[in-house]
């Protein structure tokens, strides 16, 4: 930046001092004679903070005085009884102004280019105004800007180059990556520098059939990690940044992934003994436990083994999610065909599987929030599917519910949302779970488990018992049948 402009002002000044020796060669560095009109300006100073200004000319009596700026005339006068007149412009905008003054004397008429006027907020110029008024200089060569009084062509551009402002360097983020997860073909998480003073912060996507990058996500100006869902299984994708301002304005590096095939959900076995499951009708059964402090961890891991039967809208496998304007976490169908897992922690702070389940399958699910990422993931036979970052979880004091979700017994407007087919198994944990402890303890059917992270695990092998050793029993509700 500094090179270009040094190389800028060499040139302007260079051409400014080639046109003002060709006037000193032809004679035109001195005033017009008292018979002829004769220019000059008021103030001396160019550069005026929007306030009045004034032409002063010296021209014979009985003529009669216009200034223009382009076509349109801003201000006429007449000359009658003296031979200096002073001419009030009007209010000028802010910008360079080229003012040219006609002067007409019976038939015979006179046009002068006066010194080009800068109206500023305050005295710091651009090249642009620099260039449009180093150009004017040799037809005004009393122009006095550097307030020295003496017109040196070259003293008077280095004041006007002392008056660029200076331009901060401008680094667009050159360290944009991207990591395709290794377990699931529908996202990427993207990291790169966390951009200095930016407005805002776009992510741009081009796939193999785009012609052009689309924006598809408006980021955090303060993250420097970004997680990005929905992509198609086997598509290659291209990724950008788009910052404004601060000093990473610009467009990123571009990086590529390809994305993976889509996931196959591993089959499992039936559930074997010991354990057992309850079978769930759609129409009353459900199990109620109590709400306890610890259902209420700032993190927290929800596994079950369900077997659908039917696709019933929202339809729920564990709830906390009882009463209107008492959200919190539900695990359950989702909506649309109902054919999907759909977990929640607060109202708008969901996700849907993008794995279809089927009737009459055994699938272990889990489910967590992790409180210092605000992230929620969704598990699928130990297999992760789907992640959602930056999200709130609300707690509440409302009972945990097997089988069923906004049960709202107080309401008899709100329908609760029962679940047909067979659950078992229920884990809820005051961490968020790693994939490879709950690869490692889905299969782990023990009647009874003392972890110090386990709140609560009922295997109804005894009713609703709590088989976690903290002594958190449920109640059975309706008439739901053991199954072995």
């Amino acid at each position: 930046m500094k090179q270009t402009r040094t190389k800028l002002a060499r040139l302007i000044l260079g051409a400014v001092l080639l046109v003002s020796s060709g006037y000193a060669l032809l004679g035109y560095e001195e005033h017009a004679s008292a018979s002829t009109p004769a220019i000059v300006i008021s103030p001396q100073e160019t550069v005026i903070t929007n306030s009045p200004t004034e032409v002063v000319m010296q021209a014979p009596i009985g003529s009669m005085i216009e200034i223009f700026e382009g076509q349109e005339m801003l201000m006429a006068k007449s000359v009658a009884g003296y031979s200096v007149i002073k001419i009030a412009l009007p209010q000028l905008s802010y910008g360079v102004h080229m003012l040219t003054a006609k002067v007409q004397l019976g038939n015979e008429g006179y046009d002068f280019a006066l010194p080009p006027i800068v109206v500023h907020q305050s005295e710091v110029f651009t090249i642009e105004d620099v260039s449009t008024i180093a150009f004017a200089l040799p037809e005004h060569q009393d122009w006095d800007m550097n307030g020295d009084n003496e017109f040196v062509p070259k003293d008077e551009i280095g004041y006007l180059l002392s008056k660029i402002e200076p331009i901060a360097a401008v680094n667009p983020i050159y360290d944009l990556s991207v990591v395709q997860t290794a377990t699931t073909a529908t996202y990427a998480t993207l990291t790169f520098s966390q951009p200095v003073g930016a407005e805002s912060v776009s992510l741009l996507r081009k796939s193999g059939s785009d012609d052009a990058f689309i924006t598809v996500a408006s980021l955090s100006v303060n993250e420097a990690t970004y997680i990005v869902n929905g992509l198609t299984p086997s598509t290659s994708y291209q990724f950008k940044l788009k910052v404004v301002g601060g000093m990473n304005a610009g467009e990123s590096n571009i990086v590529s992934v390809a994305t993976a095939a889509a996931p196959v959900i591993p089959p499992v076995q039936p559930v074997a003994e010991p354990y057992q499951a309850l079978h769930f009708d759609g129409s009353g059964d459900y199990v109620e436990i109590p709400h306890n402090t610890a259902y209420n961890s700032s993190s927290f891991t929800i596994e079950a083994w369900v077997k659908p039967e039917a696709y019933i809208w929202k339809a729920a496998f564990v709830s906390k999610y009882q009463e209107q304007n008492q959200s919190s976490f539900t695990l359950r169908l989702n909506d649309g065909l109902y054919d999907k897992i759909n977990f929640q922690v607060s109202d708008g702070n969901e996700l849907d599987s993008s794995a279809v389940l089927n009737l009459n399958t055994w699938y272990h699910i889990a489910a967590l929030y992790e409180d210092t990422t605000r992230t929620i993931k969704l598990y699928i036979n130990g297999v992760l599917n789907k992640v959602q970052p930056n999200v709130a979880y609300q707690k509440n004091t409302s009972p945990i519910t097997i089988g069923v979700d906004f049960l709202d017994t107080a309401n008899s407007n709100h329908a609760a949302r029962y679940f047909k087919g067979q659950i078992g198994e229920v884990r809820f944990w005051t961490v968020a779970r790693t994939e490879t402890q709950i690869q490692t303890d889905m299969y782990n059917h023990a009647g009874t488990q003392n972890h110090s992270d386990l709140a609560g695990y009922w295997t109804f092998n005894v009713g609703a018992n709590d088989e976690s050793g903290n002594g958190r029993h449920g109640t059975i509700r309706g008439n739901p049948a053991t199954i072995k």
